[in-house]
C-alpha cells in the first residue's frame, strides 16, 4: 500500500496526520524494503543506503535516521535520498511534541 492510499485513508477518518518513511537496502531506492506510517523507534533488519519521506507541508511529522544507535540525520518535511552519506539501521518517527530518541 503506497503513501496515497494511506493518506486517503487517514485523512477520510478524520486524522490530520499522515506520513510514510520507506527505507531501502540499497542506494537508487531498490532492494529490501522497509515502510513505516506509525510513531515510534523501527529497527530495519537492514542496513538502509537510500529512502524516500513523504509528509504533507505542515504536518508537523518528523522522522530521525539513526545508524548504531547514533542520529545520522533528520527530515520533517517530505524528501527523499537517492544515495544516503551513512547508512541507516533504525528510524525515530513522530509528529508535534514527540521526543526523537535513536
Amino acid at each position: 500500500m503506497r503513501f496515497s492510499t494511506i493518506a486517503g485513508a487517514l485523512l477520510a477518518g478524520g486524522i490530520a496526520q499522515a506520513y510514510e518513511i520507506v527505507l531501502y537496502s540499497e542506494a537508487g531506492w531498490s532492494g529490501e524494503e522497509a515502510s513505516f506510517t506509525f510513531d515510534g523507534n523501527h529497527q530495519l533488519g537492514f542496513n538502509a543506503h537510500s529512502w524516500e519521506f513523504f509528509s504533507p507541508a505542515g504536518d508537523g511529522c518528523c522522522v530521525r535516521f539513526c545508524y548504531n544507535n547514533s542520529p545520522v540525520g533528520y527530515r520533517c518535511s517530505g524528501d527523499s535520498n537517492y544515495r544516503s552519506s551513512s547508512p541507516i539501521d533504525e528510524v525515530a518517527t513522530g509528529c508535534g511534541d514527540t521526543l526523537l530518541d535513536c
